[in-house]
């Protein structure tokens, strides 16, 4: 498996550019509301999500770099149960790879606040690299002006589906890990249409913009509240499909995995769940 994953609404709970539209604008309700003004438009698609987050970062101007960023990054509040997945993670070889239109820098030292020993070389998780591809920024220190460097230059502003479609090629390149090894992605927002229709396996927050374009296209996906919910469900699945692969091990090569795990994750908690045969 390889996990990735959106940041901003789906293992945080806060989006930290609001936070610092705040302290742009004067208060929280007077950045909630430019927010819906500006990001509207771009859920009725008359607006690209890149030229909305342009708009709204264009709004700091007149604050310094470092009060910008310890007010991005104290804005931050991950959910409480990633940590314990980020152990699972670990104990189950996982690579986790954060995918974001939002600060790769702040989203950094966020995790280096709540996942202390994240890249420690004495610990037991460092050899679970939490990956981050994520947006910068460039800051006019004369004139307090900020400006996104976007990572692509898509519509969007950051194709994650990009690096989904190169993983499942890394994936193929090698015979023994073809049609082997599911994608799995994580994710909430609008950004995250394209990666949910690439990955093998979606987990989408409940009732997010995700969740309900998920209906509308026809996308296949779990819903979750917190990642205690994807750790059960996933931790299940491991159970599971381990153990149909032992039963079926005489007839292994013949076993579509990657359905086989879309339809145990999808559906764990059936007492029918049968292994799906190429036969």
């Amino acid at each position: 498996m390889m996990f990735f994953s959106d940041f901003d609404g789906t293992i945080s709970h806060s989006d930290p550019v609001v936070e610092l539209l705040a302290l742009a604008v004067g208060s929280r309700a007077k950045a909630l509301a430019l927010t819906r003004e500006i990001m509207l438009p771009v859920a009725r698609q008359q607006r690209t999500y890149r030229e909305g987050f342009d708009l709204a970062v264009a709004n700091f101007a007149g604050i310094d770099e470092t009060t910008g960023l310890k007010t991005m990054v104290d804005a931050v509040h991950i959910d409480s149960t990633f940590s314990h997945f980020y152990d699972f993670c670990h104990s189950v070889h996982i690579p986790f790879v954060i995918l974001s239109s939002g600060f790769a820098n702040v989203i950094e030292k966020s995790l280096d606040l709540f996942l202390p020993n994240r890249s420690g070389a004495s610990t037991s998780r460092s050899s679970t690299k939490i990956s981050v591809v994520g947006s910068s920024y460039a800051h006019d220190k004369s004139q307090l002006l900020w400006k996104v460097r976007h990572v692509d230059d898509s519509p969007i502003g950051h194709d994650k589906s990009v690096h989904l479609v190169k993983a499942r090629n890394t994936i193929n390149t090698n015979v023994k890990l073809r049609g082997r090894v599911p994608i799995v992605y994580f994710g909430d927002g609008l950004n995250d249409i394209g990666p949910a229709e690439v990955a093998d396996i979606v987990f989408a927050k409940a009732g997010s913009s995700l969740d309900k374009q998920c209906t509308r296209r026809g996308i296949q996906r779990r819903t979750f509240r917190d990642f205690a919910e994807v750790e059960d469900v996933l931790g299940q699945a491991f159970l599971i499909v381990n153990k149909l692969i032992e039963d079926q091990s005489d007839r292994l090569r013949d076993i579509d995995l990657i359905r086989t795990w879309r339809d145990v994750i999808y559906t764990y908690d059936r007492a029918d769940i049968k292994v799906d045969s190429k036969m």
